[in-house]
């Protein structure tokens, strides 16, 4: 399990530009044909793991983004939110990890915000209650919303070995959780498992339709 108080001393050697980071307007260039995303096959959760203070759905299906295919691997948690938009912090962040054919790693983030209950995670909780690595499958496909706003910029993962190379979209439109679902949440994994903000480095984000 990792530490996230000692996280200043985990090991990168694999360079500089990490995730996750702050997303300022003033950093921000417009590009309306940011991205092309389409559903190949539904995201469907089969399995759950405890994983980095939290746990995570590994499943199937596919996305096509401007004409390449990526593989979903995996979606996990972190609370609270990794990214900040313009210095605001998320009550959760969802990391929905794909792979292309050549291994590289994009990640669609859903940020998350109280409100209304959310089916799809009460869904994902019931069968992480169940204790049992097997699960009845889940359709995660609508977690991910085509035509939302959305920032994109080359980054890293966020946990070791914190490879670069990643492609981040982060959708600017929060998903909802309610209290009860934060609360239970919290009850079991009390200890934050997000990643400090990293430098910007003069990288490139763009921002516009998912």
């Amino acid at each position: 399990m990792l530490d996230y108080q000692l996280q200043d001393k985990w090991e990168n050697g694999v360079g500089g530009l990490q995730s996750p980071i702050n997303l300022q307007p003033e950093i921000v260039s417009n590009d309306e044909d940011l991205v092309r995303l389409v559903f190949q096959q539904p995201l469907i959760g089969k399995i759950i793991e405890n994983s980095n203070n939290s746990f995570r759905i590994i499943g199937s299906g596919s996305i096509v983004i401007n004409q390449v295919i990526f593989k979903f691997q995996e979606l996990h948690f972190h609370l609270p939110s990794e990214h900040l938009i313009d210095n605001h912090q998320f009550k959760m962040e969802w990391h929905l990890v794909f792979k292309n054919e050549q291994g590289q790693t994009l990640v669609i983030a859903r940020l998350v915000k109280l409100g209304e209950a959310n089916v799809v995670y009460q869904q994902i909780w019931d069968a992480y209650q169940v204790n049992s690595s097997e699960i009845p499958a889940i359709d995660l496909t609508s977690i991910i919303k085509v035509d939302d706003s959305c920032y994109h910029y080359q980054g890293s993962l966020t946990t070791p070995p914190l490879t670069q190379n990643v492609s981040w979209y982060i959708d600017i439109d929060p998903l909802t959780v309610s209290q009860s679902q934060l609360q239970k949440y919290h009850e079991v994994f009390a200890t934050p498992n997000n990643r400090k903000v990293q430098p910007l480095k003069n990288r490139c984000v763009q921002f516009g339709i998912m």
